[in-house]
Order: C-alpha cells, then sequence, then structure tokens
C-alpha cells in the first residue's frame, strides 16, 4: 500500500530513470550483463499519462510518456509556498 502522505520527490525524473536503466531496448541495465538481469527482456513500451494533485501547493499536472520521454504539463499553477 502507498501512503498518501509520502514526498516521491520527482516523478518526472524517476519515471525517466526507470525507463532508462530498466525498461527500454538498450537500457543501462542490459548494457551491464549482470547476471540479476539475465531473464529480463529489456523491450518494454510505455504510453500514456496520469494526473497528479500536489495538496502542498494546489499544482495540478499531467505527466505523460511518449516516445521514451517522461513530461510534465502543468494544467493549473500551484501557490509558491516557500514564503509561506
Amino acid at each position: 500500500m502507498i501512503d498518501a502522505e509520502a514526498n516521491f520527490g520527482a516523478p518526472v525524473e524517476w519515471l525517466q530513470y526507470l525507463l532508462d536503466h530498466f525498461l527500454r531496448r538498450g537500457a543501462l541495465a542490459e548494457a551491464s550483463r549482470r547476471s540479476e538481469f539475465e531473464a529480463f527482456t529489456f523491450n518494454h513500451s510505455l504510453s500514456g499519462a496520469v494526473a497528479m494533485y500536489r495538496a502542498d501547493t494546489g499544482e495540478l499536472s499531467l505527466i505523460g510518456v511518449e516516445d521514451g520521454h517522461v513530461f510534465q504539463s502543468i494544467v493549473v499553477a500551484g501557490e509558491d509556498t516557500s514564503r509561506i
């Protein structure tokens, strides 16, 4: 179960990391030729988007994947809470 209060840091960067290191053809883990990845296929493809709401700032955005690249589009800008 995922803790609703957990801070996942930078989701765009984290998803791009997963793609580059483990999921796509030619991923870094594939190139490493380590035995742990022997049965892994490295041929995964991601596409789509997920909505993300930040309760701390009120920001609403979409995180999407297209052609192996992860992007974030701000739908509703949040407040700058750094001065509060």
